[in-house]
């Protein structure tokens, strides 16, 4: 057969190779389908010659697999028995459409594309090990896929169709990881899955459902312009990989939310969150459950507050907000006090300084009213001062120290009568207010804390 015939025969339409039984599924002619794959193996992989652009496959041959060998078990599809099972060049499978079931289990690739590939019945990668770059952009998986268990490096799946069920469960993804404008129509789950360089989930299409369970990102995943469905990422960086090849660290995974739709069956559950960060993002309906957070004093710290103080602002309100519908009071404090101290920046940067005085005084003296010790400890030094200042009026220590207290506390009865005359009465008026407002402080955060 000449070659140009054989290019014809491989991308020829196999519609009438099959007709489909009562049970709606497809029953092949066993002898094309044989033909096939041995001119396949004959004159494709016998000659290294791996470009299969605009192939149309039938079914596969062989349905089962060893994932512990590397090598054929059988004489079936792109191996003859005992050959290993590697595509040692680029395999180009761009515009291929396979009709049925996509046989992959523990193959190798140098690299490999399948931009525009056309899965129309289930496809399996399991334990493959793709060690250049691979390329899956604007595939379409009609069914559900599996690549379990492989190894990718730099791996590109921008503009793909995930119509079905997809797992990566149990993957290490070796270097950039990019799922750009994926659209994941059922689930996607990435559990036990490892993560040793950038990941990149922006403009999902659709409403996915993702999963991150016990997953490792040793860098950076970032979630942009998303309207989840469902997320759940539980137990990130927790799980022991000792077994690996490589002994990976317990540190925080970097997960950075951007402008995504963050609705209540999102759900964060027992992770470290000190590197978390949000842009225009609503987190007050996120269902955090037994997590790290970054705690700086008596505050509450997203990993990029320093670069946007006013959105940061909106997402410590949406926090405190998120903790106050569960009641968590000591959590929606500490949001409450970020909250103040990102509009107190905000106000600085716009030069509203006097806002800015106002919150200034209410966080240096008040503590936000967060924290009952910090009004007292207060009210203690307004009285101190003011009880140096009014020894000044007959030099008696005993004295200035009751009229420090009765500045402050005017209800508190003294052994002198008319302790302020003249001037040092306005001090004492200076002295109330200040007590007024500092005792008014203390109040507020004991009721606080002791809220229910």
């Amino acid at each position: 057969m000449a070659p140009f015939e054989l290019q014809k025969y491989f991308c020829q339409d196999k519609s009438d190779w099959f007709v489909i039984n009562n049970a709606a599924e497809k029953e092949w002619n066993n002898e094309k389908v044989i033909e096939f794959w041995e001119r396949i193996r004959k004159h494709k992989i016998a000659k290294r010659d791996y470009n299969f652009e605009n192939f149309i496959f039938p079914k596969f041959e062989s349905r089962g697999y060893n994932p512990n060998k590397k090598f054929s078990v059988v004489t079936a599809d792109f191996w003859n028995n005992g050959q290993p099972m590697r595509f040692e060049g680029r395999a180009n499978f761009e515009r291929a459409k396979f009709l049925d079931v996509a046989i992959f289990h523990n193959m190798s690739f140098k690299s490999a594309s399948f931009l525009l590939a056309v899965f129309e019945d289930s496809a399996y990668f399991n334990d493959s090990h793709f060690f250049g770059l691979s390329n899956f952009s604007d595939s379409k998986f009609l069914k559900n896929v599996s690549f379990s268990r492989s190894k990718f490096s730099k791996i590109n799946f921008r503009n793909c169709l995930f119509n079905d069920l997809v797992s990566f469960d149990y993957s290490h993804f070796n270097d950039i990881a990019i799922f750009d404008r994926v659209d994941f129509q059922l689930k996607g789950t990435f559990n036990y899955s490892i993560f040793k360089h950038e990941t990149q989930f922006n403009f999902l299409q659709f409403n996915p459902i993702l999963d991150f369970i016990y997953t490792y990102f040793n860098a950076s995943v970032t979630f942009n312009t998303i309207n989840f469905k469902e997320l759940n990422i539980n137990l990130a960086n927790r799980v022991d990989f000792s077994h690996d090849e490589v002994k990976y660290s317990s540190k925080p995974p970097i997960i950075n939310f951007s402008r995504s739709n963050l609705n209540s069956l999102t759900v964060l559950s027992r992770i470290d969150l000190n590197r978390l960060s949000f842009n225009y993002c609503d987190v007050s309906n996120i269902s955090f459950s037994r997590c790290d957070w970054n705690i700086k004093g008596n505050r509450l710290l997203l990993y990029n507050e320093l670069f946007e103080p006013r959105d940061s602002e909106e997402h410590y309100r949406g926090l405190k907000k998120n903790f106050d519908g569960k009641k968590d009071w000591e959590m929606s404090g500490m949001a409450y006090i970020s909250e103040m101290e990102m509009r107190k920046k905000r106000l600085w940067y716009e030069k509203e300084f006097y806002q800015w005085f106002i919150y200034w005084f209410y966080g240096f003296f008040g503590g936000y009213t967060q924290d009952f010790k910090r009004p007292l400890v207060s009210l203690i030094g307004l009285i101190g001062i003011f009880s140096f200042i009014f020894y000044f009026i007959d030099y008696n220590i005993l004295k200035a120290f009751q009229r420090g207290i009765k500045g402050a506390l005017p209800y508190i009865s003294i052994d002198t009568e008319k302790p302020f005359t003249g001037y040092w009465f306005i001090l004492r008026n200076i002295e109330f207010l200040l007590g007024g407002i500092f005792l008014t402080f203390f109040i507020l955060a004991l009721r606080k804390r002791f809220k229910q």
